[in-house]
């Protein structure tokens, strides 16, 4: 069990999480937290690649390289002190609380992959993380959807729907 001033973390018998919190920033701490215990290294894995740092933390291959390329030309992370300014304040209590909790997450438990294979070495979690993640899962949410759409399309244009039956649901 984890304790704070405003939540109890601890695990049921099935080893789900559960959060109690006495308010919203207790919520958020604890579920940053609890991010960082059981998916620290999908966490970390995103922002290296939504920094466009993978070839310098993952893997020198020119195929990182491109993605890291693609990912700085499309700047997901560009705006984010500018978009943390102009948040209520509210708002950036809750990603602040998240990235609390995140952090002694990360100071309780470090992905080993990263640590000790790999080296890496920057645990600290900010709230500019946090938008660039949401950014990075929108946006490959995104591109996942309209490649099933492609697919679809294809599938029925490969099995005979006629193009007025096409013409009419696109």
């Amino acid at each position: 069990m984890h304790r704070t001033p405003n939540c109890n973390i601890k695990r049921t018998e099935g080893g789900v999480i559960r959060i109690e919190a006495k308010n919203d920033e207790g919520l958020w701490y604890g579920l940053g937290y609890a991010h960082a215990i059981d998916r620290g290294m999908q966490m970390l894995f995103m922002r290296i690649l939504g920094e466009g740092t993978g070839s310098k933390h993952l893997d020198g291959s020119d195929e990182m390289l491109e993605i890291d390329k693609f990912f700085r030309r499309i700047g997901l992370g560009k705006n984010t002190k500018k978009e943390l300014a102009a948040l209520e304040p509210e708002e950036r209590k809750m990603l602040d609380a998240y990235a609390d909790g995140a952090n002694a997450g990360f100071a309780k438990k470090r992905p080993g992959e990263l640590s000790r294979l790999l080296g890496y070495k920057d645990f600290n979690w900010k709230p500019e993380d946090s938008m660039m993640v949401v950014k990075m899962t929108g946006f490959i949410s995104l591109a996942q959807s309209q490649g099933n759409i492609e697919r679809l399309f294809l599938q029925m244009v490969q099995n005979g729907v006629s193009r007025d039956l096409l013409n009419e649901l696109f």
